[in-house]
């Protein structure tokens, strides 16, 4: 049995984002992310599980 895929068309107009610069963006209404949020952060990539240890560690652990 073979698996089926559907992507829907993006509507999102990527040449105004691309255009965009960094101070561009309003990110005013996203709250900072707390120490302790960092600490329950898991990054799942490639078979790969990533997890932020004291600040700014990133941890490699296989799956």
């Amino acid at each position: 049995m073979t698996k089926s895929f559907s992507f829907k068309a993006s509507q999102t107009d990527w040449e105004i984002i691309d255009a965009m610069q960094d101070e561009d963006i309003n990110l005013s209404d996203i709250p900072e992310v707390t120490e302790e949020q960092m600490k329950q952060a898991v990054l799942r990539v490639g078979g790969w599980i990533y997890q932020f240890q004291k600040s700014t560690r990133l941890y490699r652990n296989p799956v």
